[in-house]
């Protein structure tokens, strides 16, 4: 396992994603990492009654949190520290860079 993860980072340093299927993958690029909304929880937030579904604690007042495109919201540093390991939403899996693979310009919705 150890030969694979290197074999990974070597790819992803020279640019080329590792083939799909092996259950690796790489980390969000710190451009989409800091391109992702930010806010401080509000008074008035439903956040407040919530759990930040990473580290398991409570939202708390005035405290940043991160939105991915999914809609997850998690507290920005633990939010940060996940994508730093996998580009995806612990909850839903989604990538957060899959936003960037439907902008085609081709939206045939009316």
């Amino acid at each position: 396992m150890q030969q694979l993860h290197a074999l990974v980072e070597m790819l992803t340093a020279m640019g080329i994603s590792p083939p799909a299927g092996l259950g690796l993958s790489s980390p969000a690029s710190h451009l989409a990492i800091r391109s992702l909304p930010r806010h401080k929880v509000a008074p008035t937030s439903s956040l407040l009654e919530r759990e930040c579904q990473i580290c398991m604690s409570a939202y708390e007042l005035e405290e940043e949190v991160m939105t991915l495109p999914c809609l997850h919201i998690y507290h920005m540093e633990c939010a940060e520290k996940w994508l730093a390991r996998k580009p995806t939403c612990p909850i839903c899996l989604t990538r957060i860079d899959a936003q960037h693979d439907h902008d085609g310009g081709n939206d045939t919705s009316a």
